[in-house]
């Protein structure tokens, strides 16, 4: 009997032991989930504030693109776009706010830092927040007022994009009717093309000196020799690019180095672009044009170098199609009318929206039967897919072309 009743006593005690043993680990495993809840929206929160950060340096950098160029350079446009890149930037990191971040996401010193580099304008924006301390202090016995800090960095890159990845017109224009870009969408413009003959053969262009014989200034399309029509309904399928590592317009050899790049088409295919000795009046490529200009449609169009930057013009002297081009610039733009001849479809314009700025009073119906020329507006445009480092944001070749890229 004595016996039985140390056993019962020994089992007491061991139950005792167990109890408390589980008792710590739940308290343990009480104040692990606390912390657990603590650090779970801290996490949460500096996804927010990465978030935010992404979006403040996007939407900073979104601002330069649409810049003007103006020949400020990196630094030039840099400064003229700050106020604007960092109230967008501020805009950007106060919406998150209202997602579910607990804490109010401050823009870092209420403005982007930025900074001319070799890879561009670079955009830098931080975000900071805090996270509530929930549990964690009482957990510990400390304060519970204190919350945690949660900072997060973004960083965007602006550049120029001096090649195309598609959709380009195969229609070559002359520089010297490319007036200086200091406001997009510019008022229109008019550039004038090589006569037909009479009159006023060889006197309308501003770039007589380009008059091949057999050739209009109409380009076979990198890698494709269809109908002239197609080409400019539909675009070029592949890559058109500017002529790499030009010097500045005012160096001499301007002229010598766009021709010496381009001996044959061969040489670069995306950057030289040889002559298409189609018909621009053929009733295709006119019903071609007036598409583009009732769909109010943005498309890409090369420069070649013209007087006086380059002097004679920058086009190979040979005739026909085996005329060169060099692509001295590339512009984005909308057709507001042509002119060519006199025929029933020979000219056309709409004069709205973006071509309604047209302060020069240019109309598609001036001229007589011998005059070409298109009219045009030409806009900035944020491209994608341009993998050709060929210009830099702010240079002369800087015509409005874009990008932008995350890198942080």
């Amino acid at each position: 009997m004595r016996v039985l009743m140390m056993h019962r006593a020994t089992v007491r005690d061991e139950r005792g032991a167990v109890a408390i043993i589980v008792a710590f680990l739940a308290l343990f495993l009480v104040g692990l989930s606390v912390f657990a809840v603590d650090f779970g929206m801290a996490y949460a929160n500096k996804r927010q504030a990465q978030t935010a950060a992404d979006a403040a340096a996007l939407g900073a950098a979104v601002v330069y693109t649409q810049q003007p160029t103006s020949g400020l350079g990196c630094e030039g446009l840099r400064t003229a776009g700050q106020a604007a890149a960092d109230a967008e930037a501020l805009l950007k990191a106060e919406v998150q706010n209202d997602t579910t971040m607990t804490g109010e996401g401050t823009l870092v010193g209420g403005r982007v830092e930025t900074e001319c580099t070799d890879n561009g304008l670079e955009v830098r924006a931080e975000v900071s927040t805090t996270s509530p301390n929930l549990f964690g202090g009482a957990a510990s016995g400390g304060d519970t007022t204190e919350d945690y800090e949660v900072s997060r960095e973004a960083t965007a890159v602006v550049d120029a994009a001096g090649a195309v990845g598609g959709g380009l017109r195969p229609l070559a224009l002359c520089s010297r009717d490319l007036l200086t870009l200091t406001s997009f969408p510019t008022p229109v413009m008019k550039f004038e093309g090589p006569a037909g003959g009479g009159p006023d053969k060889g006197t309308k262009s501003d770039c007589p000196d380009t008059h091949n014989p057999g050739n209009w200034w109409t380009l076979d399309c990198p890698g494709q020799n269809g109908p002239i029509a197609d080409e400019i309904s539909n675009g070029c399928e592949n890559p058109v690019s500017i002529v790499p590592d030009q010097p500045d317009p005012s160096d001499p050899n301007i002229r010598s180095h766009l021709l010496g790049h381009c001996p044959t088409t061969a040489a670069d295919p995306a950057s030289c672009l040889g002559a298409d000795t189609g018909n621009l009046r053929d009733d295709g490529s006119l019903d071609a044009l007036k598409a583009l200009v009732d769909s109010e449609e943005q498309f890409f169009l090369p420069v070649f170098c013209g007087t006086p930057t380059c002097n004679p013009g920058a086009v190979s002297p040979d005739p026909g199609g085996n005329t060169i081009y060099p692509v001295f610039r590339i512009i984005s733009v909308r057709l507001c009318g042509y002119h060519l001849g006199n025929g029933a479809k020979g000219s056309h314009s709409k004069m709205t929206g973006d071509c309604a700025n047209n302060p020069s009073g240019f109309n598609a119906t001036s001229g007589g039967a011998h005059r070409n020329y298109l009219l045009v507006t030409v806009l900035q445009t944020n491209v994608s897919g341009s993998t050709r480092d060929v210009c830099d944001i702010g240079d002369p070749c800087d015509t409005g072309l874009r990008q932008v890229r995350m890198t942080g």
